[in-house]
């Protein structure tokens, strides 16, 4: 995201608009404290960080968990919609819940509905996708600093639980610098920042830089900041830490493919350890682990109102590293639909499993005998 040099000097002459203190001052480290001083850190993902897979990363060591992004605009006017999408129970706590939208009285609005039932609002600056750029919100809002100003000024000075954000970076520290003070100044109390530039997606998704991360923890040391990008496997988490000096990390995609990612569980048989979706070597382990991960998920499923689409999104990935070796067995999955109980999904999850393990047993036979250092007969 390359800025021209006429609207890099707009940003970096920003002046706030004179709206005085705000009436509620961010308290920063105290807030940090207050939920539990969280490292491990789940990312809000649409349809996918819904309650059912938020528990079940609570369960491996996730410490502060983000809703899916919701839509102000629909939240508030459609009770179905938010009925539908969003819930919560005591134990899902600490909890931000965050929104997108370009409307500060709607987001506030929006916002309304459930901040006796979270611990913060979160206002969503980093979406990059294109419906994003139509709907004019997240990253397509990174330039208007006057409106993200006003909405998150709006939510801090009308809420009564503190104002976070998740950007992403501009390709220009300066810029980014004065970016996070405008949020700053704006209200916020806590900042997860992704490494990433609004161009860096889909197949130009690369690297995410921490070094700006850490620049931006060096100049507001008092901000509680969570790191996002390149948090694959556990290991991840300290490299990430010792790089950017922040106080926790935020993982998205890997979580979707191993849960465990927060918990040391994960290394004795990482699902990626290896990296994001390279092929694993089929083993009984690995079956056992994907199955019984799975299982515990369908099992919160049944307890907690899930959408079957959010479902079956998440047994793709859970199950990804099985399937990969026989993508036949992706077609029963595939042909899930709305209509089917916990017990046929499970049932078909129960398939899957049952292919693998015979498909490593296979395996096993046509291994060729090794008759190294027999005797010639």
């Amino acid at each position: 995201m390359s800025l021209n040099e006429t609207l890099r000097r707009e940003l970096l002459s920003f002046q706030p608009p004179q709206c005085g203190p705000a009436a509620k001052p961010p308290k920063y480290m105290e807030y940090y404290k207050s939920l539990g001083s969280p490292r491990h850190v789940v990312a809000p993902m649409v349809d996918q960080s819904e309650l059912a897979f938020r528990m079940l990363c609570r369960r491996y060591g996730a410490d502060l968990c983000y809703t899916p992004m919701f839509h102000s605009q629909q939240f508030c006017t459609s009770e179905a919609y938010r009925l539908k999408h969003f819930t919560t129970c005591a134990q899902d706590r600490p909890l931000l819940v965050q929104f997108c939208g370009h409307d500060p009285d709607v987001v506030v609005r929006a916002a309304k509905y459930v901040q006796n039932q979270c611990d913060g609002i979160d206002l969503n600056l980093g979406c990059p996708q294109g419906i994003a750029r139509k709907g004019h919100y997240g990253s397509f809002l990174m330039e208007d600093w006057k409106l993200i100003h006003t909405i998150i000024r709006k939510l801090c000075d009308e809420l009564d639980v503190p104002v976070t954000a998740k950007i992403r970076v501009f390709n220009d520290e300066e810029v980014t610098l004065a970016y996070v003070r405008m949020l700053v100044n704006a209200g916020i109390s806590l900042l997860a920042i992704h490494g990433r530039t609004r161009d860096m997606k889909g197949g130009q998704t690369g690297v995410a830089d921490w070094a700006i991360i850490r620049r931006v923890k060096e100049c507001f040391p008092f901000l509680p900041i969570i790191a996002n990008g390149n948090i694959l496997c556990y290991d991840d988490i300290g490299r990430c830490l010792d790089a950017t000096r922040c106080d926790g990390v935020m993982s998205a995609e890997a979580l979707l493919h191993d849960p465990r990612l927060f918990s040391p569980q994960s290394r004795s048989l990482g699902l990626l350890n290896s990296r994001l979706y390279k092929k694993l070597p089929l083993t009984n382990e690995l079956i056992h682990i994907v199955s019984s991960l799975t299982d515990e998920y369908l099992q919160l499923v049944e307890e907690c109102h899930t959408v079957f689409s959010h479902v079956k999104s998440h047994l793709f990935k859970l199950l990804y590293h099985l399937m990969v070796h026989q993508p036949e067995l992706r077609e029963a999955l595939n042909n899930a639909h709305e209509g089917l109980s916990i017990a046929q999904v499970r049932a078909c999850v129960q398939m899957i499993c049952s292919k693998s393990t015979e498909f490593v047993k296979e395996l096993e036979i046509s291994k060729p005998v090794s008759f190294d250092g027999c005797a010639d007969v």
